[in-house]
């Protein structure tokens, strides 16, 4: 998409909500991009135009303080982009790469930004499977900061081999209602060996109450697999999983 950048173009995109802006812009050099140049359905396109007209219904722009249900608007509203993010990821493949920041009104307002400069969300994610450095600090983050990077760390479930994957996933079990939604997207994804990643290392370990929210996506696929699902024995252990449920 065309940007500001020196090259005219960029491959590297964000979500992020803006008063009066499309929700998509450069993550280089920050320019706001069309929406409607993307290559994504038309069905997200209005998702996403419809969920960053909701931004900023959490504040009161006289006084630039929070309403009283602030805190809990703002927190829905980035729930609803870290799904969408999860979804545009879904839709452009590796064409782009892409990642959500969240609305961090709450933080900004209780930090002293003179003072503070505010990490970028995207300085924590892990760059390679040995990076172990940057896992821990993930674990140092509160659920508000983590988060918005839910739908990229979920992608290092697509491996367990690599190295940090497994304390990926024990990251990810630590928020085991967030993760619910994008471990759904996964299902509906061809990528059997993804799916049998989540579903052998995120839902098996997830408390039983959880883990029944995915009764339907496991009867579907113990009951009717397809062939590459049979491949990766995923009906098999849908079963498995299903026998665990009341």
């Amino acid at each position: 998409m065309d940007c500001t950048c020196k090259t005219g173009s960029t491959k590297e995109i964000k979500v992020e909500g803006d008063s009066g802006a499309d929700p998509i812009w450069c993550s280089r050099c920050g320019c706001n991009l069309d929406l409607e140049e993307l290559p994504i359905s038309d069905a997200l396109k209005d998702e996403l135009s419809s969920w960053s007209l909701k931004y900023g219904e959490w504040i009161d722009w006289e006084t630039e303080q929070f309403l009283p249900n602030g805190v809990q608007l703002e927190e829905v509203f980035n729930e609803s982009g870290v799904l969408l993010t999860m979804q545009l990821i879904k839709e452009l493949g590796d064409r782009y790469i892409v990642q959500y920041v969240a609305s961090n009104y709450r933080v900004l307002s209780e930090r002293d930004t003179e003072n503070e400069m505010v990490q970028r969300l995207d300085d924590y994610l892990p760059r390679h499977k040995h990076d172990f450095e940057r896992v821990t600090k993930l674990n140092n983050l509160d659920r508000n900061e983590l988060l918005p990077l839910l739908p990229s760390l979920m992608e290092w479930m697509q491996d367990i081999n690599w190295p940090i994957a497994r304390e990926v996933a024990q990251l990810l079990l630590t928020y085991p209602k967030d993760i619910i939604h994008l471990i759904k997207i996964v299902l509906t994804i061809n990528d059997e060996p993804w799916k049998y990643w989540c579903l052998e290392y995120l839902v098996k370990e997830m408390p039983d109450d959880l883990r029944a929210d995915f009764k339907d996506d496991l009867l579907c696929i113990a009951k009717r697999p397809t062939e590459s699902e049979k491949d990766e024995d995923l009906d098999e252990l849908a079963i498995e999983i299903l026998s665990t449920l009341a």
